[in-house]
């Protein structure tokens, strides 16, 4: 269903996030960014007749902005202020390193070809999740 706002935001020409039924829009100016917002909260009622969480949505920098496991930290370096990177959270990045280690502890006698089928294994569950969780 959301496809259709996917299809608006790229029609508008903005940058934009979207995670399942989250999204971030991305605009240089808070007057901008104010005037999208407007016309994003008219098209969701009016053409696809879905509510706005008034207390959800808002105009915010990328940092405020998480999708599950993920988040956006501002660029350190000088001349790239305004550029900001997709990191994982700690939660997340926590157990993602104990499945790797479930898989790869020494003490379990495991050939290498074992180890790899185990972390493909491991690879394609982790990536399975993701994708059906974004659609």
């Amino acid at each position: 269903m959301l496809d259709e706002l996917d299809k608006e935001l790229t029609r508008m020409g903005v940058k934009y996030v979207r995670y399942a039924d989250d999204f971030s829009i991305y605009c240089r100016e808070v007057r901008g960014a104010a005037e999208v917002q407007e016309k994003i909260c008219k098209f969701l009622k009016e053409k696809l007749h879905l509510p706005v969480d008034g207390e959800k949505s808002g105009i915010r920098t990328p940092d405020e902005f998480t999708i599950p496991g993920y988040g956006f930290d501002r660029s350190k370096e000088e001349d790239a202020r305004n550029d900001y990177h997709l990191i994982v959270r700690t939660k997340s990045w926590k157990t993602l390193k104990g499945k790797l280690k479930e898989v790869t502890r020494k003490t379990i006698p495991y050939t290498f070809d074992v180890w790899m089928t185990k972390l493909k294994e491991m690879h394609n569950d982790l990536t399975f999740r993701f994708c059906r969780s974004t659609s």
